[in-house]
């Protein structure tokens, strides 16, 4: 198998990729394991319904404040 090089553009679009895909899991199990709505979720973190389609969704395209993202991080650790 021939081995693929890539520029350091697109390993760190692959990364932030991989990222946004393990978010989506640990909020999706998260989401399941406690019975909560999208709705519930953005109300918790003070973020748009939308914004929670996307992170679930593994959107690498979602800005948010770094406060809010390690709220998330804590609500998903539990």
């Amino acid at each position: 198998m021939p081995r693929v090089t890539l520029t350091p553009a697109q390993r760190e679009a692959a990364k932030r990729a991989d990222q946004a895909r393990d978010m989506a899991d640990r909020l999706a199990v998260y989401k399941n394991r406690h019975s909560l709505s999208n709705k519930a979720i953005a109300a918790d973190l003070g973020i748009r319904l939308e914004t929670v389609a996307r992170l679930l969704s593994a959107d690498s395209t979602v800005r948010m404040p770094l406060a809010t993202v390690w709220r998330l991080e804590e609500m998903i650790r539990s």
